[in-house]
């Protein structure tokens, strides 16, 4: 078996996964579809500080700013909730994705630029959906060759075919690794479209906090937000999971009387739209015949915080995971053990702030602004400041 694994993708999640199979003796190409890598900046860039530790990436002169607190609220209630730490840093993400990317190819990482996959071949024979099922997924139509030296390969539009005995798929929520494999699909009901735009020239009164705006009429099913860069420089944004609705809730957002303050002066330097997974798939994992696996990482896999929507920290997680276990498997032989290693180690986290997002679905807007009422009326704002946790809820 061949020392050797495709990488599809060189966002942050993509390049963290290249960089650590790199680092254990495996043979990697990164293949990215577009001239550069990166989100293009398609990010709220706002991350946990632990979780950025934890992604091995040297991102310290990246930070923006520094954020110790959020300020909530649901109709007439507000909650604030601050701390004297840092809990999480503001990030220009296309810095950060470059920078993920350069440490891959340092650590050895061959990276293919304008490099679009098209499709996926065993051992030259292209791989079809029949009756929307892989024809090597799962049972194995297509076998490897007779010196049982079987390739996985992934063919880009250009013709180049890249091989490997396992291919994994960082490429994000519109997987084409995903689609062309036929792993489950992420429920349309469990994605949330997303807008964002940043702003110069702002006046934000207090730029270590950001707001968190819950109001199912205007945000159904999600929420808007506020990340403050500086105290001249914001990013607003908004979410729902109903797409027909995302030009409303933008509206309801900008005349919030509080944003709109901020804003009065400013003038817009960027804007995007967005897809967001909020539950994991089914399915990661994908033996291919003979010839290997398939796996799924970060937002490709929906290994995304359901309750923020934030998907690099445990993306960079599973990354780990994935590397470790594909490494395993190429050096050692015997099955790949991904899917049960980083369900074991990281899913029921996500599962938790999945089941916390349901819950709040449900919430109707008069009993979310109670509960912050309540909050505050019995003394929990010093358990949220010295418990509460972006990534693990709570850790006590």
């Amino acid at each position: 078996m061949d020392k050797k694994a495709v990488v599809i993708g060189a966002s942050a999640v993509g390049s963290i996964t290249a960089r650590e199979l790199a680092n254990r003796g495996i043979e990697v190409d990164l293949l990215e579809e577009d001239s550069r890598v990166g989100k293009f900046g398609k990010c709220g860039g706002i991350f946990s500080k632990h979780g950025m530790d934890c992604t091995g990436v040297n991102y310290k002169d990246l930070v923006l700013n520094e954020i110790k607190g959020a300020r909530i609220v649901s109709g007439q209630e507000e909650l604030k909730v601050r701390t004297p730490h840092t809990q999480a840093v503001v990030l220009s993400r296309q810095a950060f994705d470059e920078r993920a990317a350069d440490e891959a190819v340092s650590a050895g990482v061959n990276l293919h630029l304008n490099s679009r996959v098209r499709n996926f071949e065993v051992d030259g024979r292209a791989i079809e959906l029949v009756n929307g099922k892989s024809n090597v997924g799962g049972g194995g139509v297509v076998k490897s060759n007779s010196s049982g030296k079987g390739h996985l390969s992934a063919i880009t539009t250009d013709g180049v075919s890249y091989s490997g005995n396992v291919v994994i798929g960082c490429d994000g929520n519109s997987s084409i690794t995903a689609r062309k494999l036929a792993f489950p699909e992420i429920a349309l009901s469990d994605m949330v479209i997303s807008y964002q735009a940043e702003f110069a020239k702002a006046d934000v009164p207090e730029p270590d906090m950001v707001d968190l705006y819950l109001d199912h009429s205007a945000y159904k099913n999600f929420f808007m937000w506020t990340i403050p860069i500086s105290k001249e420089k914001i990013r607003v944004g908004v979410a729902t999971t109903e797409i027909k609705e995302i030009e409303k809730a933008k509206a309801a957002a900008f005349k919030e009387p509080y944003i709109a303050g901020m804003l009065e002066k400013s003038y817009k330097t960027f804007e995007f739209y967005h897809m967001i997974p909020l539950r994991y798939r089914k399915k990661t994992q994908m033996k291919m015949g003979d010839a290997g696996y398939a796996l799924l990482v970060g937002d490709a896999a929906g290994q995304v915080k359901a309750t923020s929507g934030g998907g690099v920290n445990f993306g960079a997680k599973c990354a780990k995971t994935a590397a470790r276990e594909t490494a395993k498997y190429l050096l050692e032989g015997g099955n790949m053990n991904y899917e049960n290693a980083w369900r074991k180690e990281h899913g029921g986290v996500l599962k938790m702030h999945y089941l916390l997002h349901r819950a709040y679905r449900l919430f109707p807007d008069w009993l979310t602004e109670f509960s912050l009422g309540a909050v505050k009326r019995l003394g929990m704002r010093r358990l949220l400041e010295s418990k509460g946790d972006m990534d693990y809820v709570f850790r006590l």
